[in-house]
């Protein structure tokens, strides 16, 4: 496999895994009435954790680590990767647009969408009526969810 191989399939095999794992959120600000995008990965293999710092990096994306400790011996220390704020999130999405996610595609699609909107006002306006749907959908993402019964009648 070559270079562009290797990382188209690295890429990929990230999509995936935030598509599984992976969080895509407005986060309120406490001092304001305003809201940060975020997106947010998880987890407790630190391989994973270096191979997703490795893929961030090589496409240019911001991000930190938080590494939490367990407070109870039997749990596993775990780590976060965050990407926060309107231009980190941007350059996200610019590396691995909403249309490569299946699972979390309507999350990723919204929250792109509210960046690209904001990007072309300043901080202090108002949301718009897209905005503040956008909003809504974000912040109520399990309203969106259709919950079907998928229980073979032979079971009931």
């Amino acid at each position: 496999m070559d270079n562009q191989q290797s990382k188209t399939y690295r890429q990929f095999w990230f999509v995936g895994f935030m598509d599984g794992e992976g969080s895509f959120l407005l986060m309120k600000q406490s001092t304001c009435k305003k809201y940060a995008p975020a997106i947010k990965v998880a987890g407790t293999d630190f391989l994973t954790l270096e191979d997703i710092k490795g893929i961030l990096k090589e496409n240019g994306v911001p991000f930190y680590v938080e590494v939490r400790k367990p407070k109870v011996d039997k749990h596993k220390p775990s780590w976060m990767v965050v990407v926060k704020g309107h231009k980190r999130c941007k350059a996200f999405f610019e590396a691995f647009p909403p249309v490569y996610f299946k699972t979390k595609n309507y999350e990723a699609t919204d929250l792109y969408s509210f960046i690209l909107s904001r990007s072309r006002k300043t901080q202090k306006e108002d949301y718009d009526t897209t905005e503040q749907v956008l909003i809504e959908n974000l912040r109520n993402k399990s309203v969106r969810l259709a919950f079907n019964d998928y229980t073979p009648a032979s079971m009931v």
